[in-house]
């Protein structure tokens, strides 16, 4: 049985507040300029785990069985998913010798943009493939030339200063090479 608690735009209101909500608690406890314990990161694992499972709750009590199924499902799926993301971010990391107390906050803004340039990649990239369905293999191409850049891999002597779009952003926006 559906409620009609669910439509509308009150969920969506309900679902953007709570992530506001959750990403500034996130922000204010855990990215606080210091490199977190091991026992404080997983608490925090577990905590963000318990928020998902209430809200498969939820959809339990307001909507089905199988919504909060579904639902669940793609939260799990996602969160193995989210481990690749991780490892970028930390190559970044790497790559641009940030210190370990800068991480937390930088993962944290670097999650949002993430999240930010996903839904605009995927509203453009549905847009374009229900005007140009060519544009499927142009997406296939670039994924193949991805995955050849993966599999060939990174040079351990690369210098941040020589990069391309480090130099573009330094041309734009006024950017330092410390940390603050």
């Amino acid at each position: 049985m559906t409620v009609a608690v669910l439509t509308g735009p009150v969920p969506w209101l309900i679902l953007g507040g709570a992530t506001i909500l959750f990403l500034i608690v996130d922000l204010r406890f855990f990215a606080r300029g210091r490199e977190p314990e091991f026992r404080e990161g997983l608490i925090w694992s577990v905590g963000w785990l318990v928020v998902s499972l209430l809200a498969a709750l939820v959809l339990l009590v307001l909507d089905s069985a199988e919504d909060a199924v579904t639902y669940t499902t793609v939260y799990f799926i996602e969160r193995s998913l989210s481990l690749d993301n991780l490892f970028v971010f930390l190559l970044l990391f790497s790559y641009f010798g940030v210190p370990a107390e800068h991480r937390a906050r930088l993962l944290f803004w670097g999650i949002v943009a993430a999240l930010v340039l996903r839904g605009l990649a995927i509203l453009g990239g549905v847009a374009l493939l229900e005007q140009f369905h060519f544009v499927v293999y142009i997406l296939g191409v670039l994924l193949l030339f991805l995955a050849y850049r993966i599999l060939k891999g990174v040079d351990d002597n690369v210098d941040p200063d020589k990069n391309f779009i480090v130099k573009l952003v330094r041309r734009i926006f006024p950017v330092t090479g410390e940390f603050h």
